[in-house]
């Protein structure tokens, strides 16, 4: 994200978002979505 292309963007905001995102817990929880419902997970944490 470039803030001189998008002035408008809260780029702090944008980064916190997606620290959140790659987080352990968060990508243990995208990990097992689904597995209860389906039997198995719908989506593969993919966070390095």
């Amino acid at each position: 994200m470039n803030p001189e292309k998008h002035p408008k963007t809260r780029e702090k905001d944008a980064r916190r978002f997606a620290e959140w995102l790659v987080s352990p817990a968060v990508q243990k929880a995208i990990g097992e979505f689904g597995r209860e419902k389906y039997g198995q997970p719908l989506f593969v944490p993919d966070a390095k």
